[in-house]
This record gives structure tokens, C-alpha cells and sequence, in this order.
């Protein structure tokens, strides 16, 4: 889930619904934190921003949130241990606090991105499937209140359901999300075109797994084309070598 952890930085898009200058005020004190922006080139500096913030830790919702956000992104880059920390403290935050509509959609995001890599983690197929199953409730939760405003449930969606096994039958829905990711980046250039790659990327996996390698390999071209030097470029020029020939 490439720059995940750097979605919320960005300039507040499509949130008509919400109070701009409040979500802006928020975005900046989660996200106005080195760690969170060289989050690729020094995961070190995020695990010493981690223990520094665990250390001074109070009941201030904006510094909880920022660790669980922390816990999430150490945990996309292989952290295990780290999503269930992120799911528990999340939740903890849901259900003991008042939340505005700016933060609920925050935090029912990370709850269903960590849930999501909790099953990831887990070598107890039950416990997999419950916490694929609860990842998507929090997801589509997320999507329905707040798909409307923000990018951000959608992408997430489409880029969890993508990577799910076929038993889940949430491949469907994972198209859907990324299609709009993508139209929205090609009609009105509103979503950054990292993600827009990344969503590409995605979606050619998608075709490949219904069968559809011209499709594929389309949409991978596509993300190559966007973003030459990304990891997603690199895992869509393997699979174009791979399926294209």
C-alpha cells in the first residue's frame, strides 16, 4: 500500500461534506512529522518517533491517533506486532471518545487498513478470516459515510479487497474503487499520480485474475508510464515480462 501513511498530507480534496478548515488544522498535527514523510527512505527514524512518542503518551486524542498511524505504517513495512497495536488503540478511540466526521473517517480507515494486516500476519486460519471479515466492515463502513468527500476510503478499499484472496469475493468491489481512483485522476487530476499508479498497478492484477492478461497488462503499462521509478513500476514491468510474452 505505497504512501499510504502520507494520504492525509495531502490538500484537502472532494470534502464538501466536511468542515475544510478543521480537517486541515487535524491533517497538520497528525501529519507534520518527519518520520511520517521519510517513511520509505528511513523506516529507523520512524521507529525512534515511535518510542519517543510512546514515552510522553497522554489522553490526547490527536497524539493517540498519530501512534496508531505510526503502528500502521510500521506495520506495512513488516513490523509484526505493530497492526495489532494500531487495531487497539484505534478502536479504543471509537468506542470511548466523541469523534468529529473528520476524524471517525481517519480512524475507521486505519482500523479496517490494520485489521486487515493483522490477518495478514496471523497463521490461525479462523482468525484470518474474522479479521478479514471485520477489516471490510470497518472499510465499507468508511466508504459509505465518506467515499463521497475523500479519495482516501475508496483507495484504501480498492487496495485491501485487491490483494484478497478469491473466496472473499471482494475483487468485484476492488475494481470499482480503483476505476474511480483512476477517473478521478484522468478527469480532474485530483488524486496524486503515485496513488493513481499504484491503483493502475492494482487493477491490472485484477484483470490478470479474471483472465483478462490483455487488460492487464494494459493497466501496468499504464502504471510504469506514470511513475517509471516506483516500486509498483517495478512489480508491473516483472509481470508484464512475465505474462506478456
Amino acid at each position: 500500500m505505497k504512501h499510504f501513511a502520507l494520504l492525509l498530507s495531502l490538500i484537502p480534496i472532494l470534502l464538501f461534506g466536511f468542515n475544510q478548515t478543521k480537517y486541515q488544522r487535524i491533517s497538520v498535527l497528525l501529519w507534520d512529522n518527519p518520520s511520517i514523510s521519510k517513511l520509505e527512505n528511513e523506516p529507523e527514524l520512524l521507529k525512534k518517533s515511535i518510542s519517543e512518542l510512546e514515552s510522553k503518551m497522554d489522553n490526547n486524542q490527536i497524539s493517540k491517533l498519530q501512534l496508531a498511524i505510526m503502528y500502521n505504517s510500521s506495520s506495512l513495512l513488516g513490523d509484526t506486532g505493530s497492526a495489532e497495536k494500531a487495531f487497539k488503540l484505534l478502536l479504543d478511540i471509537k468506542n470511548k471518545e466523541k469523534l468529529s466526521e473528520e476524524i471517525e473517517m481517519i480512524v475507521l480507515v486505519y482500523l479496517g487498513s490494520s485489521r486487515s494486516l493483522m490477518a495478514r500476519d496471523s497463521y490461525n486460519p479462523v482468525s484470518k478470516m474474522s479479521y478479514v471479515k471485520e477489516a471490510a466492515v470497518f472499510l465499507d463502513e468508511a466508504v459509505s459515510k465518506y467515499g463521497q468527500y475523500h479519495f482516501l476510503p475508496r483507495y484504501v478499499r480498492g487496495t485491501v479487497f485487491s490483494g484478497l484472496p478469491e473466496m472473499f469475493k471482494k475483487k468485484s468491489t476492488a475494481e470499482s474503487d480503483l476505476k474511480y481512483i483512476i477517473a478521478e485522476y484522468e478527469s480532474r487530476k485530483t488524486i496524486p499520480a503515485d496513488l493513481a499508479s499504484e491503483a493502475f498497478f492494482n487493477l491490472g492484477n485484477i484483470h490478470k485474475s479474471n483472465k483478462k492478461t490483455d487488460e492487464a497488462i494494459i493497466a501496468w503499462n499504464k502504471c510504469i508510464i506514470l511513475t517509471p521509478s516506483s516500486k509498483s513500476a517495478d512489480k508491473a514491468k516483472k509481470n508484464i515480462k512475465k505474462y506478456g510474452e
